[in-house]
């Protein structure tokens, strides 16, 4: 398999044990550890820039095997290169600004060791081929999300991190009861071939409107 296949967990694991470790790093000034996030937002941003540049389809991973049938799936097409930009530029804006929104708040360290986290599972929800890889990074989004949602430990921001909680598992256990009921190989169609066929199928619907 060529190595620039292997590229496409770059801008996945690399938010995310920046992530991990920003929760043990010690900084001597705030500026500080806003250099370091920006520096790991903006060369996120540089390896999604790369990916999106490549020829369409020529980047795929599907290495990491869960059961027979059954595995994580990484493939680059142009849906996944715009979201994938999309997102990493708006982390980008969002991260920049909520600087001085964060100023005031306290544990502001752990708040930034989510926010990164939550990036890189972004963008491999981004470059997911599947719908399994896609539900798996859903539910990882879910769970690594909700500490934003609840950072300040309110009893408001509680409640809302437990109702954002409900929903979107809610929603994913919807997606997994759909993928059952279509069979067991939507759940390892290729994202393009998923897509094509539901395509054909609405266009059978509307041929009778």
């Amino acid at each position: 398999m060529d190595i620039n296949n292997y590229f496409l967990v770059f801008p996945v694991l690399l938010p995310i044990f920046a992530g991990v470790l920003l929760m043990f790093l010690k900084f001597g000034k705030r500026e500080h550890m806003q250099l370091y996030i920006l520096t790991i937002l903006i060369v996120d941003l540089a390896s999604i820039g790369w990916i999106a540049l490549q020829p369409e389809d020529t980047l795929t991973l599907s290495q990491f095997f869960i059961a027979e049938g059954l595995h994580v799936f990484f493939h680059v097409d142009i849906l996944s290169k715009i979201f994938s930009v999309l997102t990493a530029f708006v982390w980008l804006m969002v991260g920049i600004a909520s600087f001085e929104y964060m100023a005031h708040e306290k544990n502001e360290q752990r708040f930034y060791c989510f926010y990164l986290v939550v990036g890189g599972v972004l963008s491999a929800l981004a470059f997911s081929g599947n719908l399994l890889t896609m539900y798996v990074f859903y539910e990882l989004m879910t769970l690594t999300s909700m500490p934003l949602v609840m950072h300040n430990l309110s009893h408001e921001a509680i409640m809302a991190g437990l109702k954002y909680l409900f929903y979107s598992v809610a929603g994913a256990f919807m997606v997994l009861f759909g993928c059952s009921m279509q069979k067991e190989e939507y759940c390892i169609f290729h994202r393009e071939a998923l897509s094509m066929r539901l395509i054909r199928r609405a266009s059978c619907c509307l041929r009778y409107f």
